[in-house]
């Protein structure tokens, strides 16, 4: 009697979810360069940087939100799970630069494209064109909005 073939279907990551884990190697080997070049290793810090310079000008071109978010989480997070082991000032500096950087970009986004919330972060890895472009449409459906109900909502109207 004979087995009946089960066909097992592996996930595929999204192109999100690829750009996730680029970013998080480009922002270590950011830090790796930074190290090398503190132990006077010029060479080896030098191509840590140009691997990531490369890395970043040919996936993340038109992406810089998602890069400069996605490499300065992922060294946030590896920072804080080997802090308590290995607490230095250089590592506290790290961390606080780490969530200074996340948090400016964030900034930064929200004042490019206001309309913009977390149910859009799909076009977060789609580019700063594409971005723009769904921000233009929620400007426009506000606008539309707010011309077919000029009092806004039935809480705020007068009676």
């Amino acid at each position: 009697m004979e087995r009946p073939q089960v066909k097992v279907e592996r996930p595929t990551l999204t192109i999100g979810e690829n750009l996730l884990f680029t970013a998080t190697v480009i922002g270590i080997l950011i830090v790796s360069a930074g190290s090398c070049f503190y132990q006077k290793d010029y060479q080896g810090g030098s191509i840590y940087l140009a691997i990531a310079a490369i890395l970043s000008l040919v996936v993340f071109r038109n992406r810089k939100v998602a890069l400069i978010s996605c490499s300065s989480g992922g060294i946030l997070v590896l920072g804080l799970f080997g802090a308590p082991f290995h607490p230095s000032l250089g590592a506290a500096l790290l961390l606080l630069g780490s969530f200074a950087t996340f948090y400016l970009t964030v900034l930064w986004s929200a004042k490019k494209f206001p309309y913009l919330s977390s149910m859009h972060v799909h076009a977060l890895f789609k580019g700063d064109a594409v971005m723009a472009q769904e921000n233009e449409r929620l400007e426009k459906a506000e606008r539309e909005y707010n011309r077919l109900h000029p009092s806004g909502p039935w809480l705020f109207r007068r009676f």
